[in-house]
């Protein structure tokens, strides 16, 4: 089983704010996962869909994910409209999403996908209140497959002193839930705009690169920054046993096969 996880576009056509096009980035992103030799079983879109919250971005971003060659799901993220995003994109979510937020379980496949929905209006960092917390715990509960948990914010710390100060609210009982649940192979988030791995409990935390502009990596909490890297996206790979997780980077560069060189030229 494959999924390409796409995170922060940030659709748009108001460039005044942002340091790159985030419309031709999308789109070049969703040609390389189009153009994959194996394509994903879906695709998901880890909040940040659109950046600033109108009826008219999540238009727009319509023309872009009915481009994608597969089944296609959503989450919010702080630059997200909650509301809207359940009215505009309602054919990327499931019918039994959370009532007071857009958390969702796809249990459709090998691997079971818990999406939870870390957005709270006219706050950047991520909510995880009491109901956010008994919904994942009773939805972790529900089956010991092998599960994946998707999210916007990050329940960890990065390094990048003002991102996390956005981090999700409630790190501690996040990992607390996570370490009661040993099904959970992986957490992936999005929200730092960089490809970075760590751990949560037993589980492997990952977090995705954004299809449009990267944060810089910077350690000086006096510094911060964009950086106008190429465009990623991550490719998760269940066996059946394990989640395997490629950052794939989206740009202007040659793949060349090993065939074009000697036979006897040792390809490691």
């Amino acid at each position: 089983m494959l999924i390409a996880q796409l995170s922060d576009p940030h659709v748009t056509r108001d460039l005044s704010d942002l340091p790159v096009d985030p419309c031709a980035r999308l789109d070049h992103v969703i040609d390389a996962i189009n153009s994959r030799a194996i394509s994903p079983d879906l695709a998901i879109v880890t909040g940040d869909l659109i950046n600033n919250g109108t009826a008219d971005e999540y238009q727009l971003l319509r023309t872009f994910l009915d481009r994608i060659d597969t089944r296609v799901l959503v989450i919010p993220g702080n630059h997200d409209n909650a509301s809207l995003l359940r009215s505009a994109l309602s054919d990327f979510l499931p019918d039994d999403c959370a009532a007071n937020h857009v958390s969702y379980v796809i249990d459709d496949y090998p691997l079971r996908l818990v999406c939870l929905d870390t957005s709270w209006p006219g706050r950047a960092d991520g909510v995880f209140d009491t109901d956010r917390a008994a919904w994942l715990d009773d939805a972790l509960a529900a089956s010991n497959k092998p599960t994946m948990v998707f999210m916007h914010h990050p329940a960890f710390d990065s390094g990048i002193a003002f991102m996390d100060t956005m981090r999700l609210d409630n790190p501690e009982e996040f990992a607390a839930i996570i370490a009661k649940h040993q099904h959970v192979s992986t957490v992936a988030s999005g929200h730092l705009h960089r490809s970075l791995t760590t751990r949560i409990a037993h589980a492997t935390a990952v977090g995705a690169p954004s299809t449009t502009h990267q944060l810089a990596l910077n350690f000086d909490p006096t510094m911060a920054g964009l950086s106008l890297e190429p465009s990623g996206y991550l490719l998760h790979a269940f066996d059946g046993q394990a989640v395997l997780t490629h950052s794939v980077t989206v740009g202007e560069f040659e793949v060349v096969p090993l065939a074009e060189f000697s036979t006897g030229m040792d390809p490691n």
